[in-house]
């Protein structure tokens, strides 16, 4: 029997029966079957997960955009708040994951290849310094200490952080000391770090808005117990000789020296305690090395120096070759 619409009928039945959702007719067999809805679901998830990777390759392309604006204008902290979610970006969230994570670290190489502006270590670094120090509340430990410094040296000792607070305010107030490395008046204090997006930044990242910090000519070995006088006039003799032998006319301005006491981030390392591992010291010191390609070992005396200071020149170089 030969039925029409949603209409049905087996072998042998002599009335059409009605076919209704999700049921529908296969007119060429007059049967009632779910072929057509199952069709219709297929066709309609086949729909969403193409609107859905259509909708993620979209977002991962406005993403590449948004990280674009916020490395252009330096903001560091909206770059490192940056968070991916399936509901974004779909079957592309591991995408766009790894974007944001290499332009994270594309920003923070960068920024530790910085160095200082020899001009700028020259004419400004020890007044600058000297300033700051001026600006600092120092107190006597044996020696002049501001209160960050202090609150290291305690940490250090492992004596606790209320035991130290109480001491700094029963010391008496000194003369200020010849630096201020790190403290509410360091260079950088308050400055967004594009290492991590947080307050609080190295020299040359504070110093590179100014120009007076770019991508690191020469790699700098030096002490820790030198005085920067000593530092820069070792400085001012190399760079007289280096004119003279190397005669390309290029001017202090042009040159930017790794000088790890710049591009280290002071805050997180003496006021926070963060430190590296050796071995991630050995990789990230020799292989700057090697990166720059050209080194000066600063020594305050050929004589009688310090094995120790031997012993880090020969690490350095160990590290780049």
């Amino acid at each position: 029997m030969k039925c029409t619409g949603q209409k049905y009928a087996l072998s042998g039945d002599e009335t059409c029966q009605s076919c209704s959702f999700p049921y529908m007719v296969r007119n060429e067999d007059n049967w009632c079957t779910l072929l057509w809805f199952v069709l219709c679901v297929l066709a309609f998830v086949l729909a969403v997960l193409l609107f859905v990777a259509i909708f993620g390759r979209l977002r991962l392309s406005c993403l590449k955009r948004r990280i674009t604006a916020m490395v252009e204008g330096k903001n560091w902290q909206e770059l490192y708040a940056a968070k991916t979610s399936v509901r974004e970006y779909g079957m592309w969230k591991n995408t766009a994951k790894g974007i944001l994570a290499t332009s994270r670290a594309k920003v923070k190489a960068e920024s530790c290849a910085l160095g200082i502006s020899l001009q700028y270590a020259f004419e400004e670094l020890e007044q600058v310094y000297q300033e700051k120090a001026q600006q600092a509340e120092w107190r006597w430990n044996g020696w002049p200490s501001t209160r960050s410094g202090y609150l290291v040296y305690a940490r250090n000792s492992e004596v606790s952080a209320n035991d130290a607070i109480t001491a700094w305010t029963r010391m008496s107030t000194c003369d200020r000391g010849k630096r201020s490395d790190v403290g509410p008046f360091a260079l950088g204090k308050d400055q967004c770090c594009p290492r991590d997006g947080r307050a609080d930044c190295s020299v040359v990242d504070a110093l590179r808005s100014q120009g007076q910090s770019g991508r690191a000519t020469w790699f700098m070995s030096w002490a820790w117990s030198y005085q920067f006088a000593t530092v820069i006039k070792a400085l001012k003799r190399w760079w007289a000789k280096h004119q003279i032998v190397s005669g390309d006319g290029c001017s202090a301005s042009s040159i930017y020296i790794w000088w790890c006491v710049f591009v280290n981030n002071q805050f997180r390392m003496l006021e926070e305690g963060i430190t590296e591992d050796p071995g991630d010291l050995f990789e990230v010191f020799g292989g700057r090395l090697t990166d720059i390609g050209r080194m000066l070992m600063c020594m305050d005396k050929l004589r009688d120096g310090g094995w120790a200071i031997y012993l880090w020149q020969n690490f350095f170089c160990d590290g780049a070759w």
